[in-house]
């Protein structure tokens, strides 16, 4: 089987192909709220995978439903099978292969595509639209006319943290926000030529936490000594502590088998919950206890 030159093309294909997933995966592998990130990612996701064999007149732009609306199975909107996007390596190897052979490996790749684009179009929240409007926390999305309403939206959506009489003070404090002078700095790492076009929703290496960001905004205050956004801080802190993924969660359950040993099997919830903050803020000073303010109780 190995020596067959059908199965080498095969083993390149996936390979290929599971690059892009594994792009996504290890993005939302990492710590730290990329909530906000989601929606783009899932869209651009999908969207990647359908320009390897849909016609890129048909995919364009689209998001959302309308993403999802492409039907795939329509020949109508398929490339040709030589016009396939399946890179260069796997379009030389398919010399190694008789001529009526490499048709039937085409065919094969394309079904492959198909299908992943099929399940990806009915498992993934593309149209999710509290997904969509969390992308307004993100720093670059604060000066977008439709911001104001998408956190007006995220606020009624969370009754348990913004009472409904809160929702109008959280807009109000939003529309101040969107006009404040707010340094670049904050969420840009450096000013450059190159980050130009700094943008928070692709978490470029140039991009600070979206955490880092919020802290020091929510930490500024009037000229009465007042926090600034109070209010509207309840809205985006309860966004930020949405979850991603599962990876946080699998993550901690690993953590806290760390913590309770054989010798600390008796220690009560509130030590676990001291002992997993201290690692937390320890991370946050990359490990060094000696960069950690010490203050009184």
């Amino acid at each position: 089987m190995l020596n067959n030159p059908r199965t080498y093309i095969q083993l390149v294909f996936i390979a290929d192909a599971a690059s892009v997933c594994s792009n996504f995966l290890q993005m939302f592998q990492r710590e730290g709220p990329l909530i906000h990130t989601l929606y783009f990612a899932l869209n651009d996701l999908v969207r990647t995978l359908m320009i390897q064999f849909v016609n890129i007149a048909v995919v364009g732009t689209k998001m959302a439903g309308d993403l999802v609306a492409i039907y795939v199975n329509d020949i109508k909107n398929l490339q040709t099978l030589h016009n396939m996007e399946i890179g260069k390596a796997i379009r030389h190897s398919l010399y190694r292969i008789k001529k009526k052979q490499q048709k039937g490996v085409l065919l094969d790749m394309r079904k492959f595509l198909l299908t992943t684009v099929q399940y990806l179009q009915t498992k993934l929240p593309l149209t999710n639209s509290t997904l969509h409007d969390l992308q307004c926390i993100q720093p670059t999305a604060r000066n977008k006319p439709e911001s104001e309403f998408t956190i007006r939206r995220i606020a009624r959506k969370l009754p348990h943290v913004i009472l409904p009489e809160e929702v109008s003070a959280v807009t109000d404090k939003w529309k101040a926000y969107s006009v404040d002078d707010i340094p670049r700095s904050w969420y840009c790492v450096e000013e450059s030529a190159e980050d130009a076009n700094c943008d928070a929703a692709n978490e470029r290496p140039s991009v600070y936490p979206v955490d880092q960001y919020w802290a020091k905004v929510l930490a500024m205050r009037t000229a009465a000594g007042d926090l600034k956004y109070k209010t509207l801080g309840k809205a985006v802190m309860a966004s930020l502590a949405l979850s991603h993924g599962n990876a946080d969660a699998e993550r901690g359950f690993s953590t806290n088998k760390k913590v309770v040993t054989a010798d600390r099997s008796r220690s009560c919830e509130g030590t676990i919950n001291a002992v997993r903050l201290l690692k937390d803020v320890l991370r946050c000073h990359r490990g060094l206890s000696t960069m950690m303010s010490v203050t009184p109780a």
